[in-house]
């Protein structure tokens, strides 16, 4: 509790990322920083969330290479 109470007060978030499992935990922050909800495919959605617009595109068709090779 107190740390999502420093977080809240920072506004900072934390993030694990499992390579193996490609799950990704947010914490409650985080979704607050990115005004997202915890049902956003924030994986699949890379590009929309820190990416510059042009190059959306590019890092979508890598990601989605990525994924097949997985």
């Amino acid at each position: 509790k107190l740390l999502s109470q420093m977080g809240q007060i920072a506004k900072i978030g934390a993030w694990e990322f499992d390579i193996y499992s490609r799950e990704l935990v947010m914490s409650d922050e985080m979704y607050k920083i990115f005004d997202i909800t915890p049902k956003f495919d924030v994986i699949n959605n890379y590009a929309q969330l820190y990416a510059k617009p042009s190059y959306g595109d590019l890092i979508r068709e890598k990601m989605t290479e990525v994924n097949k090779t997985n």
